[in-house]
């Protein structure tokens, strides 16, 4: 596949940069996935985030005296723990934990990753996590990953990961680590043939009950996480991927290169205020990454893109995310700029949102829906709405 003439040279930039230790932690990621994966906690993911009471409770429960809460809102973290440098914490005589994420409502911590928080860590803590510290996640994308494991210590806390989790989470940039965590996050181990992806659990951020929370499920993550680790030690080896992780991040790669062609030939509409729209015909058989569009077009304020599921043809998804000119007051997470009005079902955070969250198919005129959603920009711009 083409994607393999480009693995060795990522591989040869490490390796050049440092030469000491790279070519060791990449092969010991590669032989011992399974083992640093099953070294993790994981939570299931919550609406509105985990709640600081139940990890109070399960830290006590367990007897874990340092707990790392990575890559994942806690609600509240800011108003009941201290602010360092690279996170939250709230501790007392016999325990800690430290929420280290990007999630939290801070203007300084948003702008990162939670890996480059990760980096910050190391910044103040070059030993690391207490050796008998425990970290703790609640999905597998690029920057839980590879957060979870420099805080492990499987992986080394370098300046090339603090890169690849921004193209991850902000820039959207070419990076060949960021897209092979990204193109299989959720995937299971292979086996069979197939490959399936698992759904992250969403249940209500309702406290729960400290008597059950020996019942959790706290290795779903580990197949997803062991593949993770993985491919990326094989990745930085410059090694063969297993075939079919080589064809999700070929298909990522070429979502990419979709975009750009999609701009060279004038099929992407731009709005007086700043609104990038793309209306994508036909069934599609993969995730076509909108996000590749902020980095393509920079001075774009809002993205907003109209496709079909995959798989799901009855179903017509609005994806939104902001861009790099939206006026800072302005946010996905609340109906500043679309409204339920104008997208039933639709739900996000700050800078991402789609209908799919409300499981309710958009019924209306794209391009009509799309131009009063600039009009609303071009308002806030002048202070009128």
């Amino acid at each position: 596949m083409g994607i393999h003439s480009e693995i060795p040279q990522r591989s040869q930039k490490i390796r050049g940069i440092h030469e000491s230790n790279a070519p060791e932690f990449a092969s010991a990621l590669e032989l011992n996935a399974r083992e640093f994966a099953e070294r993790l906690i994981a939570f299931p993911m919550r609406k509105g985030g985990l709640c600081i009471d139940e990890l109070l409770s399960f830290a006590k429960e367990q007897g874990i005296a340092d707990l790392f809460v990575v890559d994942q809102k806690v609600a509240d973290i800011e108003s009941r723990g201290e602010r360092l440098p690279y996170g939250y914490q709230v501790s007392d005589e016999s325990f800690r934990i430290t929420v280290i994420d990007h999630h939290v409502a801070d203007s300084y911590f948003e702008r990162l990753s939670t890996g480059n928080l990760v980096l910050e860590f190391f910044k103040h803590h070059p030993e690391g996590p207490p050796s008998d510290a425990r970290i703790l996640i609640t999905h597998g994308d690029c920057d839980s990953v590879l957060s979870a494991g420099m805080l492990l210590k499987v992986i080394p806390p370098l300046p090339e990961f603090g890169e690849a989790v921004m193209s991850a989470d902000h820039t959207f940039e070419r990076n060949l680590m960021a897209d092979l965590l990204q193109a299989i996050e959720g995937f299971p181990p292979i086996g069979g043939g197939t490959m399936a992806l698992i759904e992250p659990a969403l249940v209500e951020p309702a406290l729960i009950d400290p008597a059950v929370i020996d019942q959790l499920d706290r290795t779903a993550l580990v197949p997803s996480i062991e593949l993770s680790f993985k491919s990326l030690g094989q990745l930085l080896q410059g090694k063969e991927l297993n075939p079919l992780v080589a064809r999700a991040l070929e298909g990522r790669l070429s979502a990419r290169s979709a975009w750009e062609m999609r701009l060279r030939n004038g099929d992407i509409t731009s709005y007086p205020n700043g609104t990038l729209v793309s209306v994508i015909s036909g069934q599609l058989t993969q995730d076509p990454y909108p996000e590749f569009l902020k980095a393509l077009v920079p001075e774009a304020a809002l993205i907003l893109v109209f496709h079909q599921v995959p798989e799901q043809d009855d179903f017509l998804q609005v994806r939104a995310l902001t861009g790099n000119t939206l006026p800072e007051h302005l946010s996905l997470g609340d109906e500043s700029i679309i409204t339920q009005e104008l997208v039933p079902g639709f739900g996000g955070r700050k800078d991402a949102g789609s209908n799919r969250r409300g499981k309710q198919s958009f019924e209306d005129d794209p391009w009509k829906v799309a131009a009063f959603i600039d009009q609303r920009i071009g308002l806030a711009r002048k202070g009128q709405n």
